[in-house]
């Protein structure tokens, strides 16, 4: 039973992971670390097979000699520290790390790779890690825990680096990729740890390869960057554009940075009296003249959801900021003149300027903020206009 279990998980495993390579060798990417996720597939696969062949060896549905059984366990072993190493690897692309050209900071990090790489073999006559009696038979040494904690340091750095990533508010528009480098970490480790001591379990390819799963979902959801309703910039681009905004003001930029959040002044009472289409209509033109006003400023439009939309402009001064704000008005202005809906399209604008010290989540809840003022002042007026301060 446990052989078809071993048999059946790991090809199933196998089948998966290729179909993500084939995926994955389809978009043509071929930055750093997209190489290191194919080779971390890549060695999966590898790690699979050996996994299955040992597991069928162990329930005695083969009978390799001694020495086969020797050779079949080693590289089982530097299959696992691979896919540890590689996963490390992309994570630290992920992670923007620096130190790839620095050739003893790449020994430092290999330290725990060679030392697998030398020890494993020598455990067979030493007899520390593990070791195959005269029967044929895998046992476990004193110091197995000891190259558990060798295979599985580059995981456990992995999820100390994603989950300290995750909670610092600079890396707000990077949060779900580093969620995602997170997810390399757990369920291998748990599975591997429960396979390492159960040995006639086989699970540990179905964790990797969850982890793999979820990682290749995240990074096709992160090159998704259009709505599709309104075909202008989603949520995400806007958090990685304004995050590079960021970067080139604390680079010494000459231009002042505004966010702009507008939503639909009350776009609820257009849904319910007019139909939801007619509330998609109304997202699709204001996303329409969005484009078109934008076209003559520097900045980036989205929408951020629902009937939020975020504007980022990298203007000359506050003049431009303003000229932005009344061009807009202006074309809905001329949009409710002639388009012969029984309703007034208006809008409520929050604006927030970018200051030293300040974070996304910082810029976004300061528009937040006096896009709630704005509506504010619009449920006193019902003029159909926003005007703000």
């Amino acid at each position: 039973m446990r052989a078809l279990s071993y048999l059946e998980i790991n090809t199933f495993c196998i089948l998966i992971i290729l179909l993500l390579f084939s995926c994955h060798m389809g978009n043509g990417d071929t930055r750093p670390n997209a190489r290191f996720f194919r080779g971390l597939l890549i060695s999966l696969i590898v790690y699979a097979l050996l996994d299955m062949l040992c597991g069928l060896q162990e329930n005695h549905v083969i009978h390799p000699a001694p020495w086969v059984v020797e050779i079949m366990n080693v590289l089982f072993f530097y299959s696992a520290a691979t896919v540890s190493f590689l996963g490390f690897l992309y994570a630290e692309c992920e992670f923007g790390g620096t130190w790839f050209h620095d050739r003893r900071k790449w020994f430092l990090f290999s330290l725990p790779m060679l030392i697998q790489l030398i020890t494993i073999p020598l455990s067979l006559y030493g007899k520390f890690y593990f070791y195959i009696d005269r029967l044929g038979r895998y046992t476990k040494g004193p110091l197995y825990p000891l190259l558990l904690v060798l295979c599985y340091s580059y995981l456990m750095v992995i999820g100390v680096r994603s989950m300290y990533a995750v909670f610092q508010k600079a890396n707000y528009a990077h949060r779900s990729e580093y969620l995602s480098i997170a997810s390399l970490v757990v369920f291998p480790l748990i599975t591997g740890v429960i396979q390492a001591l159960n040995t006639g379990i086989s699970i540990a390819c179905m964790g990797a390869t969850l982890a793999c799963v979820q990682v290749f979902v995240n990074l096709q959801q992160a090159q998704i960057t259009i709505d599709p309703l309104t075909q202008i910039n989603n949520r995400t681009k806007m958090l990685h554009y304004l995050d590079k905004c960021i970067s080139r003001q604390k680079s010494g930029g000459d231009r002042k940075l505004a966010v702009y959040m507008i939503d639909i002044n009350d776009f609820k009472q257009i849904n319910d009296q007019h139909g939801h289409l007619e509330g998609d209509a109304a997202l699709i033109f204001l996303s329409e003249v969005l484009k078109q006003v934008a076209s003559r400023f520097k900045g980036l439009i989205s929408r951020f959801g629902g009937d939020e939309f975020f504007v980022v402009l990298e203007a000359r001064d506050d003049a431009e900021v303003e000229q932005f704000r009344q061009e807009l008005l202006d074309a809905l202005d001329a949009y409710n003149a002639s388009s012969g809906k029984p309703y007034k399209l208006s809008i409520g604008m929050g604006l927030a300027y970018y200051a030293p010290a300040l974070t996304i989540p910082d810029l976004i809840d300061a528009a937040d903020q006096a896009l709630y003022r704005d509506k504010q002042r619009y449920k006193h007026s019902k003029k159909g206009r926003s005007y703000f301060h």
